[in-house]
């Protein structure tokens, strides 16, 4: 499997450690931090659709509708090709995608949402030693991206920004400091005035089964405690990739509980900061090959999700009903 792993916050869940290393976020581990101010509305919630205080305003798409393949419009038309394209990650916008194509990171515009991406160019980053990328996820003002960095069960989350006035990616950073001994499939939410880290972590160094979801808060006064989320996870199973829309509320993640390759499933809470009440399947978008999701956007109208149904991985687009 490629694999996933959506996560959500949450603040009512198991803490398993009380103050990990985040040095590596933070300028020189003196505290300065490089990416997210921690003020309402100020580039973490107010990017993302609400004003920093959890007002999120009506939405273009029926909230409670099923998600349903778009099949009008191929978004993806320039970006999918023989090639595997599995993760990635969009400008609140939708303009601009960043995407994992065959283990490198490209990076594609459009000038509407109506329209297909532009041709991807390649988005260079250092290697940092490791052998393999995978798993882009950037913040809302594109000036940091956060990845899977190492062979798969034996990877970490690295980071890299343009927060000291670079103009260009440069020397990826390990994320220290979080559980297990290997981690993967990163995806930040930005939303209620914070940023979050999400991600899936794993002691097996042969099977992607036994990945949990884990969640950090990395913006404001750190550090902070990583969280794990059992109301989510299946313990035998692998659990991950987790996005959530503007208000924190509703959640995608993947999982192959049900089967031995990716499924979709959705999760819904009514406090944002409190943890998930129920989670289903998303059937109508699951086939018998491996799917996850990769983006939803802030108002939760779409969803942007990977599957290799036709033979390799493509990128798919989902959309709610329009109200």
């Amino acid at each position: 499997m490629k694999w996933f792993v959506f996560i959500v916050l949450a603040t009512a869940v198991a803490c398993v450690s009380s103050a990990p290393d985040l040095g590596d976020i933070y300028d020189g581990g003196g505290g300065q931090i490089l990416w997210g101010d921690g003020s309402a509305g100020s580039g973490n919630g107010g990017n993302f659709g609400d004003a920093g205080n959890g007002s999120v305003d009506a939405g273009p798409c029926d909230l409670d509708g099923a998600f349903q393949l778009n099949t009008t419009t191929n978004v993806f038309a320039n970006v999918n090709d023989e090639r595997d394209q599995a993760g990635a990650s969009l400008s609140p916008d939708e303009l601009t995608l960043y995407v994992d194509i065959n283990g490198h990171f490209y990076i594609a515009h459009r000038t509407n949402t109506s329209e297909p991406f532009g041709k991807p160019e390649a988005l260079v980053i250092d290697d940092g030693g490791f052998p393999r990328y995978a798993q882009p996820s950037v913040t809302a003002d594109q000036k940091r991206l956060f990845f899977e960095c190492g062979l798969p069960h034996r990877s970490h989350i690295c980071t890299v920004g343009l927060d000291q006035g670079e103009t260009d990616f440069r020397a990826p950073r390990v994320v220290t400091g979080l559980p297990r001994s290997s981690q993967a499939d990163p995806r930040v939410y930005e939303g209620q005035g914070r940023l979050e880290l999400w991600f899936s972590a794993t002691n097996d160094e042969t099977s992607y089964d036994g990945d949990d979801l884990y969640s950090v808060i990395a913006n404001g006064d750190g550090p902070f405690a990583v969280h794990e989320h059992p109301e989510l996870n299946d313990s035998d199973k692998a659990d991950g990739m987790l996005v959530l829309d503007g208000t924190g509320r509703r959640a995608i993640f993947g999982s192959n509980r049900n089967t031995e390759v990716g499924d979709l499933f959705w999760a819904s809470r009514e406090d944002p900061n409190g943890t998930f009440t129920m989670h289903q399947h998303m059937a109508q978008l699951s086939t018998s090959t491996d799917e996850g999701p990769d983006w939803m956007s802030p108002d939760g109208c779409r969803l942007y999700f990977y599957s290799n149904r036709n033979g390799n991985y493509d990128l798919y687009l989902a959309e709610r009903p329009k109200n």
